[in-house]
């Protein structure tokens, strides 16, 4: 009796002890910030995403109506939410017409391209919310353009040379291409971003992928990407064939292979590198030729291709024949329908458009 009361007794201290020196986790907070349109026409799933997170990650939800619209505001609403002593911020996510802060001074800071900023602004600036979840940086504001949510601002030089974010952040930004409302998109995206985190599937498959010009192209510097993963998803160890990987490069036909490797229905999360336009993610480059044929279908491709984008086709013709020692005749159907519309395939399946989804 007298043994099992003393064991008691330290089995206690030994965990008052524990208690004392474990930090127990704080109480975080995640803010939704929207603008108060958006927060109008999807009141309903905004709320139900909200008890999502809530429910799923234990972290209390704040919505913020944007009813600044200028990011000094947002800023300065985001750091006040991060020193609050309770429940401190630990992420955001920045839902619909957000405004988006374009930063000059800081090429050397992004990860690929990089642009002389003697260009106009509104190209070689860099879109960045850095600048709403670093608060160790500065900036100097440079205003804004008008009818657009573009607002300028350039790094200071006493500012912090790093970027060490305080808090995690992304976007979800739905826009009316495709003749469909953005408030309509949103609902949607919502709804189905709200099942999916209620689901309880865990996160244990991941693909990712490297396109076009992407850091270089250079083979090495992907080499330690897994390593990251690895590390932000420790599990994936002890899971064989949890991460995978695709180079442009690896396929010949790059679209097929990756639309593919999207569509499994065990993967969790895509992490894709590439380039693009509104309605175009560039995956692929022409490849090289493997034979005489490919290298004569390359070089007529090519040729056609720049007398359809002429003012004086006829006289680029001329000179392209002579040029490339080709026959008089080996570029008289630039324009005929079939040819036409062949070139557009090729040139089509080597990237992925707005209208390739509605095939898969």
């Amino acid at each position: 009796m007298t043994y099992t009361i003393q064991m008691k007794k330290t089995l206690l201290l030994l965990t008052f002890c524990l208690l004392a020196t474990t930090t127990l986790p704080a109480r975080n907070t995640f803010a939704i910030v929207i603008d108060t349109v958006s927060l109008k026409k999807a009141a309903s799933e905004v709320k139900a995403y909200a008890d999502a997170v809530h429910r799923v990650n234990g972290w209390e939800v704040v919505i913020v109506p944007d009813r600044w619209g200028v990011p000094d505001s947002l800023r300065a609403e985001l750091l006040r939410l991060y020193r609050a002593p309770k429940a401190p911020l630990t992420g955001a996510v920045f839902v619909g017409d957000i405004p988006i802060p374009m930063i000059r001074d800081a090429q050397y800071l992004t990860s690929a391209f990089k642009m002389d900023q003697t260009a106009p602004r509104s190209e070689s600036s860099v879109p960045s919310d850095r600048f709403y979840d670093d608060f160790d940086l500065s900036f100097t504001s440079l205003g804004r353009d008008e009818g657009t949510p573009f607002f300028y601002y350039s790094l200071r030089s006493t500012s912090v040379q790093r970027l060490q974010p305080d808090i995690f952040s992304g976007r979800i930004r739905p826009t009316d291409a495709g003749g469909t409302s953005r408030y309509l998109k949103l609902q949607r995206f919502l709804r189905k971003a709200t099942a999916e985190k209620l689901r309880a599937n865990p996160l244990d498959r991941l693909f990712y992928f490297t396109g076009n010009g992407s850091l270089s192209e250079s083979k090495q510097a992907h080499i330690d990407e897994k390593i990251g993963w690895l590390e932000h998803f420790p599990a994936f160890r002890n899971t064989p064939g949890a991460v995978s990987y695709l180079d442009f490069s690896d396929k010949a036909d790059t679209k097929t292979a990756l639309m593919n490797a999207l569509m499994r229905m065990d993967l969790d999360l895509s992490v894709l590198h590439h380039h693009g336009d509104p309605e175009t993610q560039y995956l692929s480059d022409i490849r090289p030729a493997e034979s005489a044929d490919d290298a004569l279908d390359l070089l007529l491709r090519y040729c056609r291709g720049r007398i359809r984008r002429s003012e004086r086709p006829d006289s680029l013709a001329r000179v392209l024949t002579a040029r490339y020692a080709l026959a008089d005749s080996a570029l008289a159907n630039a324009f005929r329908p079939d040819v036409v519309r062949e070139d557009s395939l090729v040139a089509a399946a080597r990237d992925l458009t707005l209208p390739d989804f509605a095939g898969y």
